[in-house]
């Protein structure tokens, strides 16, 4: 059972790819077959043998962006979370083309995503998080807002060192 044509593309690739980028390809194709212990011979999976022959291909997706390599991690979750195989027909992540409006999905993703993190069991700060949160609701509207707007510039500060 070979891997159609479809689904031999990289699904969670953003970047304008032009032959510069063709090695970074190369070596996502490795860590995946790394990663999922295929590169090794002596693995028993039974996908093992289907992945060192497949070509390398940038997949085609509407919500693709050109210069946006800051959500690349919120992309990458997104993907994650959607993705059941087959290309990118019939694929929906809910992304708008890159404009205002991807930017808004992006900023509730990260939020969502940042919530869950933080929230999870694995959090080993998940207990003091918890407590923060009660003290910020015992706050005032007025000291709330100045702690969500405190936190917004320093967030827009510190993504512009980027």
């Amino acid at each position: 059972m070979g891997l159609d044509a479809a689904s031999r593309a990289h699904p969670i690739k953003q970047k304008n790819v032009n032959k510069k980028m063709s090695p970074y390809v190369g070596a996502e194709k490795e860590a995946v077959i790394n990663i999922s212990g295929s590169g090794s011979k002596t693995t028993s999976l039974p996908a093992a043998d289907l992945m060192e022959p497949v070509e390398d291909r940038i997949m085609e997706i509407k919500w693709r962006t050109r210069n946006n390599y800051t959500d690349c991690g919120v992309f990458c979750m997104r993907h994650m979370e959607t993705y059941m195989g087959g290309g990118s027909r019939g694929w929906y992540t809910g992304f708008t083309a890159e404009g205002p409006g991807q930017k808004k999905q992006i900023e509730n993703l990260r939020i969502k995503y940042c919530t869950k993190i933080l929230l999870s069991d694995q959090n080993i700060c998940k207990k003091l998080v918890e407590e923060e949160v009660v003290q910020y609701y015992c706050l005032s509207p007025t000291a709330q807002l100045e702690k969500r707007t405190h936190a917004d510039v320093t967030r827009k500060y510190r993504l512009s060192q980027y």
